[in-house]
């Protein structure tokens, strides 16, 4: 059996991992290489502090958007229609082959014991990706967005709208672009 194209993971379809074992006819008895596709991270943003930590990427924040300790240590968006973030980052060369996506640990707040909307627009290099997106669940989740159409080689700017109408706040704590 062939095990070089085998999937050893069973997870949704662009998360698979594959690996590779060279032949142990080739090599000695107790030599094995594993290799694994990895995830590359194109960049990252921990909002986990005051002091916003970055990884090839530059930060802009609009008006009321703020660090806030008080609820998981994250960033907040305070003010529906105005609050913004926007992430410039360099990507050297956007291979064709691969899949982009824009990963993001964030939540919509509760109020008076019930989830409440929280919409945003994400939006990267002028085309929008999702509108009205609303991460409603009452705890931090981690979302996964396709953004391998809007990319490009060089500079990339991704866009978070709090959306006017917003009934509460909009709290993130990371996002990073994956090159897979």
């Amino acid at each position: 059996m062939d095990l070089t194209t085998q999937p050893i993971a069973k997870t949704a379809p662009d998360e698979r991992v594959y690996y590779s074992i060279r032949s142990a006819a080739s090599e000695s008895a107790d030599a094995y290489e594993v290799s694994a596709a990895i995830h590359q991270p194109v960049c990252t943003v921990d909002f986990k502090a005051a002091e916003i930590q970055m990884i090839n990427a530059q930060v802009e924040t609009g008006p009321a958007t703020y660090y806030n300790s008080h609820y998981g240590s994250s960033w907040i968006l305070h003010w529906p229609g105005r609050s913004f973030l926007n992430v410039r980052s360099t990507l050297e060369h956007r291979d064709a082959s691969k899949k982009y996506y824009l990963d993001l640990v964030h939540l919509s707040s509760v109020v008076g014991g019930s989830l409440s909307d929280s919409p945003i627009t994400i939006i990267v290099n002028g085309q929008t990706v999702v509108s009205g997106h609303n991460p409603n669940n009452g705890g931090y989740v981690n979302e996964r967005f396709d953004i391998s159409d809007f990319v490009a080689t060089g500079e990339n700017i991704i866009e978070i709208h709090f959306d006017a109408g917003a009934r509460t706040n909009y709290w993130i704590q990371s996002l990073a672009i994956i090159e897979s």
